[in-house]
């Protein structure tokens, strides 16, 4: 190994230890650098991604906002690459969610789409069909929304995985229908698709406005607590589940937001803000889910989707993508076996 890559790794891996869940600023921004310099011991042309990608303008409302409230809206997935996506979603087959928490990705019975019992709170795709949805790839890696998802990071990113579930009516919320707060890096995105319109009854996605910014917390927990317990709470916060009346005491209910819209809305969320997936009242609620790092979470689930000629598909999908060979295989290192390198 190059002992400037072995450098790179080592800082980032010292960082990580000792950073804690709530990093500053500054941190992060140094951990974005040394995600660059690893980028660039291994060959990546950053200089000529960061031209192209960090000097556009027109990434720059969609940033602000994103920066401001913790997500944001992208433009729709063409109808085309729904009708697509829902083909193929018959091809597949479905686990209950709820053995994942019990006992991993592997665990579990499989069902066809049809077969899915009606008692499922919620059916997962099973992670070893993945490689029979082209259409989530082709959408995980889409120029503009991965534009600003690199910009928000500052770096090239990585996918590091991809998931699909169907939500189904219940009268109990359990595990991500609570609200909580994931911690995947210093630094994450997640993209989120619509595969069927999603209303307040629903189960739209809830998002707290605000609260991705680790000051506001303090903020916020600096006026409920002891100032000698501030480190205690919010590592605390880190790692539970959390109630309404607990959200709502202390953010209030205006940046409460229930992300509603028809099948095709997308939108990127830092979700290292609180948020949840919240119940559906009536009727199934079905999405699609990319997650974007800087690097690979080893508490992540680990996928290795099988996918020939990925490169060959990417420049038939993207023609105009301002991203090079190198930095298209490293943003997809971690999800893609592609047999190119």
């Amino acid at each position: 190994m190059p002992i400037e890559k072995y450098n790179a790794i080592s800082i980032y891996d010292a960082l990580r230890r000792q950073a804690g869940d709530f990093s500053p600023e500054w941190l992060e921004a140094l951990i974005a650098n040394t995600i660059r310099r690893l980028q660039k011991s291994i060959n990546l042309d950053v200089e000529s991604v960061e031209r192209s990608i960090f000097t556009r303008e027109y990434l720059r409302p969609s940033l602000d906002v994103l920066r401001t409230d913790g997500f944001c809206f992208l433009p729709p997935v063409s109808s085309d690459r729904l009708r697509e996506a829902n083909n193929e979603l018959r091809q597949v087959l479905y686990y209950d969610s709820d053995d994942y928490f019990a006992g991993g990705l592997n665990s579990g019975e499989r069902y066809s789409r049809e077969q899915v019992p009606s008692t499922l709170r919620i059916a997962a795709v099973a992670p070893e069909d993945y490689e029979k949805i082209p259409s989530f790839i082709r959408m995980a890696n889409d120029p503009y929304a991965v534009s600003i998802v690199a910009n928000y990071l500052g770096a090239v990113p990585t996918i590091s995985y991809v998931s699909s579930w169907i939500s189904r009516p219940s009268d109990n919320a359990l595990n991500a229908q609570l609200f909580h707060i994931d911690r995947h890096d210093f630094k994450f995105l997640k993209l989120f698709v619509y595969l069927t319109d999603v209303t307040p009854s629903t189960g739209p996605h809830t998002f707290v406005r605000g609260s991705h910014n680790s000051d506001r917390i303090r903020e916020k927990i600096m006026q409920i607590v002891d100032h000698n317990k501030k480190t205690e709470v919010i590592k605390a916060l880190s790692q539970v589940r959390l109630s309404d009346d607990f959200i709502f005491g202390l953010f209030g209910v205006t940046d409460v937001v229930n992300i509603t819209g028809p099948a095709s809305t997308q939108f990127l969320a830092d979700t290292s803000g609180f948020h949840r997936g919240l119940v559906p009242r009536v009727g199934d609620r079905e999405l699609f889910q990319a997650a974007y790092v800087l690097a690979q979470n080893p508490k992540d689930p680990v996928q290795k989707i099988k996918f020939n000629s990925f490169l060959d598909h990417y420049r038939t999908w993207y023609p105009d993508s301002p991203f090079g060979d190198s930095e298209i295989l490293y943003m997809n290192r971690v999800l893609i076996d592609s047999g190119q390198a």
